[in-house]
């Protein structure tokens, strides 16, 4: 019984690591020059993707302090960059 398992078991672990992986390639995307990455400050981002096609702009009702902003990029497809704080936090596919 174990032995018919063990194969199972093991296409379930594996499956379950590409899963992971995949998560966590979602959360950067290649730039004309370099890879961005959540994490990455502003202005690395723009260093490596250049200015963006457009930017939006949220802020508190606290002196305007910057809350979030989002930066749209035009790579193979339309992307949306989510900052918070200054850090990329999400990219939106």
């Amino acid at each position: 019984m174990a032995r018919r398992l063990a194969p199972i078991l093991w296409l379930a672990l594996v499956l379950t690591l590409t899963c992971a992986l995949d998560d966590a390639r979602a959360d950067s995307i290649i730039c004309p020059n370099g890879v961005a990455s959540t994490g990455d400050h502003q202005s690395v981002i723009w260093a490596k993707c250049g200015e963006p096609q457009f930017r939006k702009v949220f802020s508190t009702g606290d002196n305007n302090r910057i809350v979030e902003e989002q930066w749209g990029y035009f790579i193979d497809k339309q992307r949306i960059f989510i900052f918070v704080n200054g850090f990329l936090n999400t990219i939106v596919y």
